[in-house]
């Protein structure tokens, strides 16, 4: 059993202070993927508050923090595009 944990909901998403909002950006179609691609974005943000990276990095970190989710409708863009406009919204807590 592993220890000292925790476990994000979509419900605890939306407290954050920088949540991703999918329907304010028309990001998703159906809504299949968008748990999955919400809860990865947030812990991509929350990981480059932490850990910055250059701008010329981004698009390569976004790839490879949602490439992993499987969209039917081919929304991939839309969430990819979300993710990028909330850091570049705020690029002195995510970008070097």
């Amino acid at each position: 059993m592993r220890r000292n944990c925790c476990l994000s909901t979509l419900t605890g998403v939306k407290y954050c202070e920088t949540f991703l909002v999918p329907n304010e950006i028309f990001a998703f179609q159906c809504g299949y993927c968008t748990a999955g691609f919400l809860n990865e974005g947030q812990v991509l943000l929350d990981h480059l508050a932490k850990n910055r990276i250059a701008r010329a990095e981004l698009e390569k970190t976004i790839a490879e923090a949602l490439d992993g989710h499987l969209c039917r409708c081919t929304g991939y863009i839309k969430y990819h595009e979300a993710v990028r406009d909330v850091i570049l919204a705020n690029p002195a807590r995510y970008l070097i």
